[in-house]
């Protein structure tokens, strides 16, 4: 990928450019999404898979494809990028155990402490790219408690109040009264307040707004039986299972 050192509004973006290779799993050091810079709608996905390169005027930027269509030329597009975690530091060695005491049958010593493990490297859902040769890595979400997200598209129909029923499955699979709306986008800018009555979602643009032909909500519920399981506590033993089961992948 090829990017110019400014942008729209000449302002230099190279400060910016130069952390896209910052992270220490090389593999995979981030991703950048490419919008509409006017109607905000989605265009590319590429993966940063090496160094960046100051090109003398513009970057040079080593990507594979995720996923995506390109863009009209001469089109406005705004930049965003995702850095991926470093890879997790190695764990500390046991201490050695003591020597056994001397004498005609002298016992052994204890054995030592085992070391603590290493904290947890990222967790990826790893999945085949369009090159059937190369597989690539997606991140999985990680969150204090256990929630189901929901994406909704929805056609306004020239509306500027209305209700949206909700997949019944999704209700079914989420705690009651934990549902919320998180996030929404539109084809067309537009102002709107969005909520949830009676397992449904009431959606109210401002009259002053144009009205959009779609909008894109997306909802987050708790997990049916996971309420108040926030930050839930384990033991050490515990946590080194959970490192060893991520972790036998590599093996």
């Amino acid at each position: 990928m090829y990017i110019d050192n400014f942008d729209l509004l000449e302002n230099i973006q190279t400060g910016w450019y130069d952390t896209w290779d910052d992270s220490t799993t090389t593999l995979t050091r981030g991703v950048i999404s490419l919008y509409s810079r006017d109607t905000g709608n989605f265009f590319n996905q590429f993966q940063v898979t090496g160094a960046v390169r100051d090109a003398n005027g513009y970057y040079e930027v080593p990507v594979s494809y995720i996923m995506g269509t390109l863009p009209d030329n001469q089109a406005p597009l705004a930049v965003a990028f995702s850095r991926n975690g470093n890879v997790g530091a190695s764990g500390e060695s046991g201490t050695s155990g003591e020597s056994g005491t001397s004498g005609e049958s002298g016992t052994s010593g204890t054995s030592g402490e085992s070391g603590t493990s290493g904290t947890s490297a990222d967790k990826y859902a790893i999945v085949v790219s369009e090159d059937p040769s190369v597989s690539v890595g997606l991140i999985c979400v990680e969150a204090p408690e256990a929630r189901f997200e929901e994406v909704m598209k929805i056609e306004v129909k020239n509306r500027y109040t209305f209700f949206q029923e909700i997949d019944s499955t999704y209700l079914y699979v989420c705690e009651d009264n934990t549902i919320m709306p998180i996030s929404y986008v539109c084809d067309k800018p537009a102002i709107v307040g969005i909520k949830l009555e009676s397992n449904k979602v009431f959606i109210e643009f401002c009259k002053s707004s144009i009205l959009p032909d779609t909008i894109v909500i997306k909802l987050s519920g708790i997990r049916k039986g996971r309420i108040n399981s926030r930050f839930q506590k384990f033991s050490t033993e515990e946590m080194k299972k959970n490192f060893d089961f991520w972790s036998q992948w590599k093996k």
